[in-house]
């Protein structure tokens, strides 16, 4: 009986060792994603193409909150225009990884300044980004927004 007991010992202490490293990755992707969320964003408001390049996949996509779907090329097209997006304050309420994939999902309000106006229109939306795991760091896949009246 006891010769049995060893190899179960063994290996509920390699699970136990294999949680505690992936519950460690984890903690350290989720402190990734919400640093990339912060970082994208200013990225953003700043109109850095170069930049947002290198957060953004080659298949990049939004479904924005007008109900249009634009590519990367579409965007950084948009952004050389001199178009300047609005500022936005996102709150991340989930982040959930499978594999090498991560879904955020919050809300958001951006702030609309037009010409003239002494303060900024707010406009909320939900959201879903997803990131995926690539050469050793999360890029942007996909995202979705959508209006809301909360």
């Amino acid at each position: 009986m006891r010769k049995n007991i060893l190899p179960f010992l063994l290996t509920v202490l390699l699970m136990s060792a294999i949680n505690l490293v992936q519950a460690q990755q984890h903690a350290s992707d989720d402190l990734r994603i919400r640093e990339l969320e912060k970082t994208w964003t200013a990225f953003l408001d700043k109109n850095d193409t170069t930049a947002l390049k290198k957060i953004w996949t080659e298949e990049y996509v939004v479904n924005n909150a007008n109900g249009k779907i634009a590519t990367r090329k579409q965007i950084l097209n948009i952004l050389k225009g001199g178009h300047v997006f609005s500022k936005v304050d996102r709150n991340i309420e989930r982040i959930t990884f499978n594999g090498d994939i991560a879904i955020v999902m919050g809300a958001e309000t951006e702030f609309q300044n037009a010409a003239g106006e002494k303060s900024a229109k707010q406009l909320k939306r939900r959201f879903t980004n997803i990131w995926v795991k690539k050469d050793n760091d999360w890029k942007l896949v996909a995202r979705q927004a959508t209006p809301v009246n909360f």
